[in-house]
């Protein structure tokens, strides 16, 4: 049996540029922190509710629990909202991204590392 190949010819060289890489993988990648800080946020809060029932705690320390709890939920209630906005109005997607990031700065060490790279990759406009 003989079979016959079909002849390929080259391809010419591309005159134009390569696509500029897609801002969707920092995206994900931004989301996906988000909602793992939004998880240890949960967390977190969740353990200082126990610590505050416990008898062992003094009275007289129980504000600094309140202050913990209440701080975090700021930040988890920063991280939805960024998150619900970022899934539902895709416009507003940088506005929101800029807020949040600002807002996790102050959510020392892991807050700060996710509000650093939301601010420097994360929905930047394209350089024509």
């Amino acid at each position: 049996m003989n079979e016959e190949r079909p002849i390929q010819t080259p391809t010419p060289p591309q005159d134009y540029p390569p696509p500029p890489p897609s801002k969707l993988a920092q995206g994900q990648v931004f989301t996906g922190l988000l909602i793992a800080l939004g998880l240890l946020c949960m967390m977190v809060i969740a353990q200082f509710i126990a610590m505050l029932h416990n008898p062992a705690i003094s009275a007289e320390s129980h504000w600094i629990y309140y202050y913990i709890i209440s701080m975090q939920s700021i930040y988890l209630f920063a991280i939805i909202l960024a998150l619900v906005v970022r899934g539902f109005f895709p416009s507003m997607r940088r506005a929101i991204t800029i807020a949040v990031s600002t807002i996790l700065l102050l959510h020392f060490p892991f807050g700060t590392a996710l509000g650093i790279y939301g601010l420097r990759k994360v929905d930047k406009p394209v350089r024509a």
